[in-house]
């Protein structure tokens, strides 16, 4: 069976309270405080919390932080983390500015994010699992998510992965390539979660716009599943109740029992 989650929001929580929400964990995210994952868990009590770290422990002074989070939530099966290159600062100023400041690729980059997931490997107790990064609206740092960086670093750290489609929709754009040529390159038999949203155009380019899922995100979610074994599929949905409810029942719909 494979498990539906959600990333946590107050509309996941009414649609919860509404028995409109067919999942079987909330994931949590770094962007939201220790503090405020712990009222979900009071607001929730019956639920099981996974938590998603993206670039937390990566950073520098942050593994404490990190460590923080994951005792916050225990019943995690593992600790996702991002495959990212780029520092976050120049991303959003990308993302949010429109400033594309230069941070040309080295060959020293995809080893020292190796060696940093390698060491925080040795000071977790749960598996680690790695997640493919979108364009940022430019080809300029699409050096990222290139299928033999992504097959690379999870080979060099022995990891799965957690493969967002809509990230993977962007990369595609950004490297001019067709979607499903792009995922075929991928170690899909590594593939321990799936992340799925609706991404959406702008420009010449596919961002990660976290909006409803429409029928090619769930074509390439459907041509995925068929392809791969994962255990976990996780909306990232957090706006209208109505949507939320309507992707979630499609999804589980979707999923084998």
């Amino acid at each position: 069976m494979i498990q539906l989650t959600a990333t946590i929001s107050r509309s996941l929580v009414e649609c919860i309270r509404a028995g409109k929400a067919p999942i079987d964990a909330v994931e949590m995210v770094s962007s939201i405080s220790i503090g405020e994952i712990m009222e979900y868990q009071r607001a929730l009590p019956d639920w099981t919390f996974h938590f998603h770290a993206g670039r937390l422990g990566l950073m520098p002074f942050t593994r404490q932080r990190l460590l923080s989070y994951q005792r916050t939530c225990p019943q995690a099966p593992w600790v996702s983390l991002h495959i990212a290159l780029v520092p976050p600062p120049i991303i959003l100023l990308a993302l949010r500015r429109g400033v594309f400041l230069p941070f040309p690729y080295s060959p020293r980059h995809a080893p020292r994010l190796i060696k940093k997931i390698n060491s925080l490997k040795s000071a977790l107790q749960i598996p680690i699992i790695l997640e493919n990064m979108p364009s940022s609206l430019t080809r300029k740092y699409a050096y990222e998510n290139t299928p033999e960086l992504i097959t690379e670093v999870l080979e060099a750290t022995d990891s799965r992965l957690l493969l967002d489609i809509g990230h993977a929709r962007s990369a595609a754009k950004a490297h001019r390539m067709d979607e499903i040529d792009y995922l075929a390159r991928l170690p899909l038999e590594r593939v321990a979660q799936i992340h799925v949203s609706g991404p959406r155009q702008r420009g010449e380019f596919i961002y990660d716009a976290h909006e409803a899922m429409l029928e090619r995100d769930y074509e390439l979610l459907e041509w995925v599943l068929e392809r791969s074994t994962p255990r976990v599929v996780t909306l990232e949905y957090f706006r209208d109740r109505e949507e939320l409810s309507e992707q979630l029942n499609r999804l589980r719909e979707m999923l084998p029992v």
